[in-house]
C-alpha cells in the first residue's frame, strides 16, 4: 500500500510539472504573438528620393525641392515633416539653427504600406549672386534639414531627422550632409 501511494504521488507530481510547463509555454506563445502583432503594426517611413526642382539661383526667392517619402511597413498616420534651410561655410560643424521653418502635414490620408507621397518644399530662401556662385563652386553649403514624424497603427510615435545639401556633381539629386552636422528639433513636436 505504501508503494502504491508513492506511485500515485509521483504521478501527481509529474502531472503538476507538465501543467506548469504547459502554462509557461502558453505565456511565452502569447508574448511572442503580441510581439509579432506589434511589429506588424510598425510603419517604416523613409525618403526614397530627394532632389532639387531647379538649381538654387539668385535672386530666386522660391527654391523648390521634392522629397519623396515612402512606407515599407504598416500604415503610417499623421505624417508631418519639418523643413529648415540655411547657408553655411563648407567647414561648418555642429548644431544647425532653427530658422526658415516650413511644416508639411502630409495631407489627411494615411501613408499606406508600399505607398509614396511627394512633399514639395518651398524653401523661401533668397540668394545673393555671390551666394549662388559660392554654392555652385562648393565654398558654401545650402542645407535643407528637419524631421519627419508619424504614428503607427497602435498610436506609437516614430521619427527620423534628415539633412541634405546642394552638390553640383549630383544635381538634381541632393547630397547627404556630413555626420558632423547635427539637426535640431525646431518644433518640439
Amino acid at each position: 500500500m505504501i508503494a502504491a501511494a508513492k506511485t500515485q504521488a509521483n504521478a501527481s507530481m509529474s502531472q503538476a510539472n507538465t501543467s506548469k510547463i504547459a502554462v509557461s509555454t502558453e505565456r511565452e506563445s502569447a508574448a511572442i504573438a503580441r510581439q509579432v502583432y506589434e511589429a506588424s503594426q510598425t510603419a517604416k517611413v523613409f525618403f526614397k528620393t530627394t532632389k532639387w526642382r531647379e538649381k538654387p539661383t539668385a535672386p530666386n526667392t522660391h527654391v523648390l525641392v521634392d522629397f519623396i517619402e515612402s512606407n515599407a511597413g504598416a500604415t503610417a498616420y499623421g505624417v508631418t515633416s519639418e523643413f529648415n534651410t540655411v547657408i553655411k561655410p563648407i567647414s561648418f560643424q555642429g548644431l544647425l539653427p532653427c530658422n526658415n521653418t516650413f511644416i508639411d502635414k502630409g495631407g489627411e490620408a494615411p501613408l499606406e504600406p508600399g505607398a509614396d507621397q511627394t512633399l514639395v518644399g518651398d524653401l523661401g530662401y533668397t540668394l545673393s549672386e555671390q551666394g549662388e556662385k559660392d554654392i555652385g563652386n562648393g565654398a558654401l553649403l545650402f542645407l535643407v534639414y528637419g524631421h519627419v514624424w508619424w504614428n503607427d497603427g497602435l498610436g506609437r510615435k516614430s521619427s527620423f531627422s534628415f539633412c541634405r545639401t546642394y552638390a553640383k556633381s549630383i544635381y538634381p539629386l541632393m547630397a547627404i550632409c556630413p555626420e558632423t552636422i547635427k539637426v535640431p528639433d525646431c518644433t518640439k513636436h
